[in-house]
């Protein structure tokens, strides 16, 4: 499915990570990446064009629907964390270069990441499959850690240019 994906237009796009991920990706990880595509196309459905603005437009889009939805929130040890904390060090961008955006997203989500080591599952699996006692562990959230993972392989993309 990915060779027909459309990179001319974010919105269609999106919108068709969104359709693959629901259709491809099993478990609840599948709905939640394509709650978060489908959301963050609206960025683009009035202005459809790759700003930077854009762009962050749709992080708050997918965060606030992986909110609504999953009933998780900021602190819950979950792909949230990362996510935000990606949002919020692109936010602090404010040169109009998607490499440097893409770059402080993806220190974000690693930064997020390695703070959910700290924190008590209250949402997700982890939530239910670990004890109190494992709040300091030396693994991060696994939803946490793919959106690390992702934003890298994103910036390296506009490294490879």
């Amino acid at each position: 499915a990915l060779p027909t994906l459309r990179f001319d237009n974010p919105h269609t796009l999106l919108t068709m990570l969104s359709d693959i991920l629901m259709n491809s990706m099993g478990g609840t990880s599948g709905a939640i990446f394509a709650i978060f595509f489908q959301r963050a196309s609206n960025a683009f459905a009035a202005c459809n064009e790759y700003s930077i603005e854009n762009w962050k437009s749709a992080l708050e889009l997918g965060i606030k629907g992986i909110m609504e939805y999953g009933k998780a929130e900021i602190g819950d040890r979950t792909l949230l964390d990362a996510l935000n904390s990606g949002y919020e060090a692109m936010m602090r961008i404010k040169e109009d270069s998607l490499i440097k955006a893409a770059a402080a997203f993806a220190n974000g989500c690693e930064e997020g990441c390695e703070r959910t080591k700290t924190m008590r599952a209250k949402s997700g699996r982890a939530s239910y499959s670990f004890s109190d006692s494992q709040t300091d562990t030396k693994f991060s959230d696994p939803g946490a850690y793919a959106i690390a993972l992702i934003s890298r392989e994103i910036l390296d993309c506009f490294n490879d240019e």
